[in-house]
């Protein structure tokens, strides 16, 4: 049971979260059903620099039951995710290394990047939901 009951107890690395044509890494060919088995297979999850990230990280959701079932039947501005990928446990992954990202504005992400160390610096995820700003909310995929 979670200590935090608005949080679900298993976070959701989807592999067929819907890309951009300049945000497919060499490892994320095929369908999301393919790299999945790939995954399943080699028992391996590889990580991908995107986003102003500069080393790999590997995204997972801590989103809802619901929160997933929206995602998977409608999908948010990409459009629906693909219902492939690997649900796993929530404390087994933070004993593993897995952190939260911190959500800032562009301003204090640039400020952070000479300030944090290079691990935690890459957590950070811009957050601008004034579109007069340069909109940029990643607040579904949390």
């Amino acid at each position: 049971m979670s200590t935090h009951p608005d949080l679900p107890d298993t976070l959701v690395h989807f592999t067929g979260r819907p890309r951009s044509d300049t945000d497919v890494p060499e490892f994320a060919q095929g369908s999301a059903e393919e790299r999945l088995v790939s995954i399943l297979h080699s028992g391996v999850l590889r990580g991908n620099t995107t986003y102003g990230t500069d080393a790999p990280v590997i995204c997972f959701s801590e989103a809802t039951e619901e929160a997933r079932r929206v995602m998977l039947r409608e999908g948010v501005r990409r459009g629906p995710y693909p219902p492939w990928g690997l649900v796993l446990h929530r404390e087994r992954l933070i004993a593993a290394g897995a952190r939260p990202v911190l959500y800032v504005s562009r301003a204090e992400r640039d400020q952070m990047k000479e300030e944090l160390p290079r691990r935690t610096y890459n957590r950070c995820v811009a957050y601008e939901p004034d579109p007069g700003k340069g909109w940029s909310d990643w607040l579904f995929e949390r």
